[in-house]
């Protein structure tokens, strides 16, 4: 399922409501504050006085947060957006027309947990179906080898890095 279908895009005013705008921004609110955060620190006196290697760990703490409050703030904003359907079908063909919104959830995500909200639509004996989170992807062990790889050449020398696959 493409989860793009389960919202749509805000028509004029955000989320297509009066003040939805002040509500997407709200959702927003943190990632700014965390990149405020981060400048703030990186022009410190006591950043200018570090060794690089402390520099690189805090900027990779602190980026990995970013990316997380930003999945974050997606997550919320999709559902804000996403629009209630009438009916879902499920892999066996059965009908769902209850729907639950508000159904909270956490993403366990490479840079952390990311709390989500969505809609739930049910059927009796069945397990709820999450139009919103599309179909998930594969794990694939490859993407750790990438993630491995680019880590290690990133921080040390190749002769280090001779015994990861690329």
């Amino acid at each position: 399922m493409d989860a793009s279908i389960a919202c749509l895009p805000s028509a004029g005013v955000a989320g297509g409501h009066p003040g939805a705008g002040d509500l997407e921004d709200a959702l927003f609110a943190s990632v700014r504050a965390h990149v405020e955060l981060m400048i703030g620190w990186a022009r410190s006196e006591e950043a200018l006085a570090l060794e690089h290697d402390v520099i690189e760990e805090r900027a990779m703490r602190d980026g990995m947060e970013l990316m997380r409050l930003l999945a974050e703030a997606h997550m919320g904003l999709r559902a804000l957006r996403e629009q209630r359907r009438d009916a879902v079908t499920d892999a066996d063909g059965g009908v769902r027309r209850t729907a639950e919104d508000g159904q909270e959830h956490t993403r366990v995500m490479i840079f952390g947990p990311v709390r989500t909200s969505r809609t739930a639509y049910r059927r009796k004996g069945k397990e709820n179906l999450y139009p919103q989170d599309g179909l998930p992807r594969a794990f694939r062990t490859a993407d750790l080898w990438l993630i491995h790889a680019a880590d290690c050449r990133s921080r040390y020398s190749s002769w280090t890095c001779r015994g990861v696959r690329y």
